[in-house]
């Protein structure tokens, strides 16, 4: 279960001793605004979903992995291996994957599904 809350300043992650700087994009209507960015040291990490399941990680504007939600609620990743991936992204990622759920549907979509749920 993601961790319920997009507001910045009341998020914070720490790697080894480092704070990371959470930005959660603002709430909207599209997958991009379901997208978080992560700095820490000196790269800038940034989880997008890309459908209603799966989500890309990149670091510094560069695909290195895709996440993918497992019927069971865990998050199965795939790195790319042209990607150069470290413990560092790797951590970062799965992080980012669980906080915050992978993939996403549009909220318009999501919308008309409670209109339903509301009305039945």
């Amino acid at each position: 279960m993601p961790i319920g809350t997009r507001v910045a300043k009341e998020l914070t992650i720490l790697v080894d001793d480092d704070v990371a700087i959470l930005l959660p994009s603002p709430a909207g209507i599209t997958r991009r605004s379901l997208a978080v960015d992560v700095r820490c040291r000196d790269a800038t990490y940034q989880l997008m979903p890309e459908s209603f399941l799966r989500s890309r990680l990149t670091r510094n504007g560069q695909c290195i992995g895709r996440f993918r939600a497992q019927l069971d609620g865990r998050a199965k990743a795939q790195w790319l291996p042209e990607a150069d991936v470290h413990p560092l992204d790797v951590s970062i990622g799965y992080a980012l994957a669980v906080a915050f759920g992978t993939g996403g549907g549009p909220a318009w979509v999501e919308a008309i599904g409670d209109v339903f749920s509301a009305v039945s």
